[in-house]
């Protein structure tokens, strides 16, 4: 039970959030506990724990339990996991929307006619291509 509980914790913390780029002072003003310094050529060093002194970003490489300080002229940009409303609001939506379609289809199923059925059996899904066999019931 704490499994899929989990699971779905995750997955919605994923969906309200996204790697953004974000500017030197965000680093003393939010404190963030990663962020990922890129530099000319590509290569990114993710840094626990940063913190701003002058021209230097200081933290600890992530992997490795010594410090690291980058100079802001080797960074080529900075960015971290951020909140993101935009992916929130499409996660809420898209999950009402699929409750929404799910009740309806439940709700409207046969239009309660007690004559139709759907076969949800291991030999009919296995015949129908992993489907449920439906149709009217046979005589």
């Amino acid at each position: 039970m704490n499994r899929p509980l989990l699971t779905c914790g995750l997955v919605l913390t994923a969906a309200c959030s996204s790697m953004q780029r974000v500017s030197v002072d965000y680093i003393n003003e939010e404190k963030p506990a990663l962020v990922h310094l890129a530099n000319s050529y590509g290569i990114v060093t993710t840094l626990q724990n940063p913190t701003l002194s002058g021209d230097t970003v200081h933290g600890v490489a992530v992997g490795e339990s010594k410090s690291v300080a980058v100079t802001l002229g080797q960074v080529e940009s900075i960015s971290t996991v951020r909140f993101s409303a935009g992916r929130t609001v499409a996660l809420v939506t898209g999950a009402t929307g699929v409750t929404a379609l799910v009740i309806y289809a439940m709700s409207t199923t046969a239009d309660n006619d007690e004559d139709w059925y759907c076969d949800w059996g291991v030999r009919a899904l296995e015949m129908n291509g992993g489907s449920p066999i439906c149709g009217p019931r046979q005589p």
